[in-house]
């Protein structure tokens, strides 16, 4: 007997779902239509949900009923944030000095 995906109409799974994020995650929404949006979950219920989308002009959040949901997903924080791009560039140059005074070091001899 195959297993049975919830369809889009069904929409208990999916208000299980999204009920149990926590307000502030950032998510990517895949709607019925086509359309996707990423941005930020503000609230969740069995109906519908409210993200702010993430725009270069601000918006103000959009109510998506979860009947138009065919996916909601978690985006990952994993960018490269300002202090770790800086950590990384110093410790580049920092192994790239050594390794020129070490090459020194050895044709002095």
């Amino acid at each position: 007997m195959p297993v049975q995906m919830p369809t889009v109409g069904d929409t208990t799974a999916m208000a299980d779902f999204v009920q149990r994020l926590p307000a502030g995650s950032r998510i990517r929404v895949d709607r019925t239509d086509g359309h996707s949006m990423k941005g930020t979950l503000m609230r969740a219920s069995a109906q519908a949900i409210t993200v702010q989308a993430h725009t270069r002009v601000p918006e103000p959040p959009l109510e998506i009923p979860l009947n138009t949901v065919a996916r909601v997903s978690l985006e990952s924080a994993g960018g490269t944030s300002t202090a770790k791009a800086v950590g990384i560039g110093i410790a580049v140059g920092l192994g790239a000095f050594f390794g020129i005074l070490a090459i020194i070091a050895a044709s002095l001899d």
